[in-house]
């Protein structure tokens, strides 16, 4: 029922012995059922495995009556994987604020967005080595500010390489007057941060 649990917690969870897990896992995805991610969090020991369940997972798992929990937001697995880690996080932290998946101010979509004193939003960028992916991530800070009107913009990356390089865009693209206009509007975070 949860889509986002590691697959040893899984396992701890439902009483299923380490190797017997594993086994079972290796069938499921042999037989197209399920898809196997590994996330190695920077700066957080160990690395997790997180399972999808695949198209053909999904009709088994409606032919057998089984209730689920799709995961929400939009993009990949691993996408909507953070979104759901930073909304976990942003609850935890602001008990009182509404935080949505995919929340909507002004007509711009939002990875993840936090009502607190202000509006927060968190931007998560996957592929963040793709040229592309980092024009784009420049593209949502300024839409967050000036369309949305966002108090802060979280910027949200796997490793601190990419963060540099969509700085390095932003400050071509926008200028020193963009940020010197916006100074600590935008913030720089590494995913893994969401996790602890």
């Amino acid at each position: 029922r949860d889509p986002f649990l590691a697959a040893t917690e899984r396992d701890r969870k439902n009483g299923i012995a380490l190797g017997t897990g594993t086994a079972m896992r290796k069938r499921l995805v042999q037989g197209g059922y399920l898809a196997l991610y590994k996330v190695k969090p920077q700066g957080r020991g160990g690395e997790i495995t997180l399972t999808e369940v695949t198209d053909k997972g999904w009709t088994e798992l409606r032919l057998r009556k089984v209730s689920v929990n799709k995961p929400g937001g939009r993009g990949g697995f691993l996408h909507t994987f953070w979104q759901a880690a930073i909304r976990d996080w942003a609850k935890s932290r602001w008990p009182e604020a509404t935080v949505r998946i995919e929340g909507t101010v002004n007509g711009k979509a939002i990875d993840v967005l936090a009502e607190t004193e202000g509006l927060e939003a968190f931007e998560v960028v996957m592929n963040g080595g793709e040229w592309a992916s980092q024009i784009k991530e420049v593209s949502n800070i300024v839409k967050d500010i000036e369309v949305a009107g966002i108090t802060k913009v979280s910027i949200c990356a796997e490793d601190e390489q990419t963060l540099t390089r969509i700085k390095e865009h932003l400050l071509r693209e926008c200028g020193t007057d963009f940020i010197g206009n916006h100074q600590g509007k935008v913030q720089w975070c590494l995913l893994s941060e969401f996790l602890k």
